[in-house]
């Protein structure tokens, strides 16, 4: 899912979509790290993955000159995506591929 803190629920009804989603329609990962989450945005999200067994994911939403204001990769804290999400992302790829 991605950036779930621009989705128009609060966090109860939001984490009962992101459970229904997970357990109805495959879903696998949650864009926890993004450049428009605020730390405590990021933690909740972070929180929320962990309770639902799902892949941590982290987009900076870079469109080019459609949103000047975003730049190209930096997602938390004036930094990239820690690289430790890319590492768990390929671990659940070759999972998935092994099955």
């Amino acid at each position: 899912m991605a950036h779930p803190g621009l989705v128009p629920l609060n966090a109860s009804t939001l984490s009962d979509r992101v459970a229904s989603l997970a357990l109805d329609a495959g879903l696998d990962g949650l864009e926890v790290y993004y450049s428009q989450h605020s730390q405590a945005d990021t933690q909740r999200f972070l929180d929320l993955a962990g309770q639902h067994h799902l892949l941590v994911t982290g987009g900076s939403d870079f469109h080019g000159t459609a949103k000047p204001h975003v730049p190209l990769g930096i997602v938390f804290n004036d930094k990239p995506a820690p690289s430790a999400l890319l590492t768990a992302l390929k671990e659940a790829l070759q999972k998935q591929m092994a099955s």
